[in-house]
């Protein structure tokens, strides 16, 4: 219930200042994140497996008809949602929101699988999927970009603590 009233502020703020949500305070991957108490190093690792981090990609229209867009590919799917907080298909491409949305897209996966491995499966196959040869093959990837990550993370907060 806690991720739903965050989910919902957060798409509220969203929603509230357009011109806020373009300009990224900081990290966003951090701030995005630090919203859904989410690791940035995962929300890194599975940008990266969507689109390598591109900002304006747009994927292949699906047999559902859907398309995923933006750096972390959120599936407009969620747009009927997403519209009555002010997110329109157009916001999907820019990179604060999107970044943002793709940590309420992972939250809810959480909350419907449990911190688990499983959530990750279902940021790429949505939560109602059955198709877990999909999902295996999808957290692979994110598995081992997760590890790079975590591994400069490591590697940086070592370098930075040895040059104080």
């Amino acid at each position: 219930m806690r991720n739903l009233g965050v989910a919902a502020a957060t798409l509220a703020l969203l929603a509230s200042s357009p011109a806020a949500a373009d300009v990224c305070k900081g990290n966003i991957f951090n701030e995005a994140a630090a919203l859904y108490h989410i690791d940035p190093d995962l929300l890194r690792a599975i940008t990266w497996v969507e689109s390598r981090g591109v900002p304006s990609a747009v994927g292949p229209r699906l047999p559902d008809g859907h398309r995923a867009w933006g750096a972390a590919q959120i599936n407009d799917v969620h747009l009927p949602e997403l519209v009555s907080y002010g997110v329109t298909q157009r916001d999907l491409l820019n990179p604060c929101v999107n970044l943002k949305l793709s940590a309420w897209v992972l939250a809810n996966c959480i909350q419907a699988k449990g911190a688990t491995w499983a959530a990750v499966g279902c940021y790429n196959t949505g939560p109602g999927s059955t198709n877990a040869a999909a999902q295996a093959r999808y957290v692979r990837l994110v598995q081992r970009a997760y590890a790079g990550y975590r591994a400069q993370s490591t590697l940086g907060n070592s370098t930075e603590r040895g040059s104080q």
